[in-house]
């Protein structure tokens, strides 16, 4: 697997917004701190890091307590996705009467925080609309 079949498969379980921050790969071996940055090194191995989405990337650390190292770029591809793969949830699908009646649920309970309002800016004299 290479990383644009990684990127689409996360793709695929969060959407296009998601993959910048889940996954990312750093050619110029600086990482990056997504969940998970695969951090390309000279002579064509590859480490991974796990960030905080903000400043902080720390290696993926072996059993040994060693920086995990992969041989090739399908190596660390196929790892990230085992690593990534139960963590992402499957984004539902719903069918135009399932999306209709979603919305409607939205507008009744908007309707009646709504109606309590009102009810209770009459009862304690606030002022009214």
């Amino acid at each position: 697997m290479d990383y644009e079949k990684l990127k689409e498969l996360v793709r695929e379980r969060v959407g296009v917004e998601g993959v910048p921050r889940i996954i990312s790969l750093a050619h110029d071996g600086k990482p990056i701190p997504t969940v998970i940055c695969l951090v390309k090194h000279e002579g064509g191995r590859f480490t991974a890091t796990r960030g905080d989405l903000r400043t902080i990337a720390r290696p993926v650390l072996n059993e040994a307590g060693e920086e995990l190292t992969f041989a090739s770029e399908a190596d660390a591809c196929a790892w990230a996705w085992q690593d990534l793969e139960p963590g992402l949830g499957v984004t539902p699908t719903y069918s135009p009467e399932e999306e209709r009646e979603s919305l409607a649920s939205g507008d009744r309970q908007r309707a009646r925080r709504e109606q309590r309002l009102r009810e209770w800016k009459a009862a304690s004299g606030a002022i009214s609309d």
